[in-house]
């Protein structure tokens, strides 16, 4: 199946539409014959983090994943960090994902409850 010119109207496909169909491209799959308005794939959050002096895997592919995937309506957090190579980075990185867990899950209240468990468990001991 083919898009001939003239045949797509954007403005008639929703957002969650229009992720699968850049995904798929991007994949070179075949387009979906009855893709789904479904939205929860666009509602996961997302931590990126690329080491400037990553030997590996060039850190502008990093950039251009978070891109891409704030373009398909994903929530992207990107972190760069300076002198780091392909691996993560303490204590910022570690830091950084604490951060993010914490903010994007509303966890904070979860760990301090946690946080004061242990600390009367310790006082018991």
């Amino acid at each position: 199946m083919t898009i001939e010119e003239g045949d797509y109207k954007e403005e008639e496909q929703s957002s969650p539409i229009k992720m699968q169909a850049m995904q798929r491209d991007l994949l070179n799959l075949q387009p979906l014959e009855n893709p789904s308005d479904d939205t929860r794939a666009s509602q996961a959050f997302i931590l990126l983090g690329h080491g400037e002096a990553d030997e590996r895997m060039p850190v502008g592919l990093g950039w251009g994943a978070a891109r891409v995937m704030r373009d398909a309506g994903y929530d992207v957090e990107w972190k760069y960090y300076e002198d780091q190579g392909h691996w993560y980075k303490i204590p910022n990185q570690i830091d950084d994902i604490v951060s993010f867990t914490i903010h994007k899950f509303w966890w904070e209240s979860a760990l301090l409850d946690l946080a004061s468990l242990i600390l009367v468990k310790v006082d018991r001991l």
